[in-house]
C-alpha cells in the first residue's frame, strides 16, 4: 500500500457505490497527488446514470486501507480539501 504515498503514481483504488441495495465498491484508478490523496479516474465504462459513486471522477479523495476475504485494498473515504 506504500504506492499510495508516492505523488505521481497511478494506483488502483475503490469507490463505494450508492443506492445499490447492498454494500459494494467499484475498482478504478487514481493519480496520487499527496500521501494517501488521489484524484479519481473514471472507469472506461463509467456512466453516472447507471452507477452512483460516492465520489465522482475527478474528485480529490483521501484513502484508507480496508480488508475483505480477498485481502487489503485502498478505498476512498472522504473528499480532500487543501488547508
Amino acid at each position: 500500500m506504500e504506492e499510495a504515498d508516492i505523488p505521481g503514481r497511478c494506483i488502483q483504488v475503490h469507490v463505494r457505490l450508492l443506492n445499490e441495495g447492498s454494500l459494494c465498491c467499484r475498482p478504478t484508478t487514481g493519480l496520487v497527488v499527496a500521501p494517501r490523496v488521489v484524484r479519481l479516474d473514471a472507469t472506461p465504462d463509467y456512466d453516472s446514470a447507471d452507477e452512483e459513486w460516492e465520489f465522482t471522477p475527478g474528485t480529490l479523495v483521501t484513502l484508507t486501507v480496508r480488508s475483505d476475504e480477498t485481502g487489503p485494498f485502498l478505498i476512498a473515504v472522504a473528499e480532500w480539501r487543501a488547508s
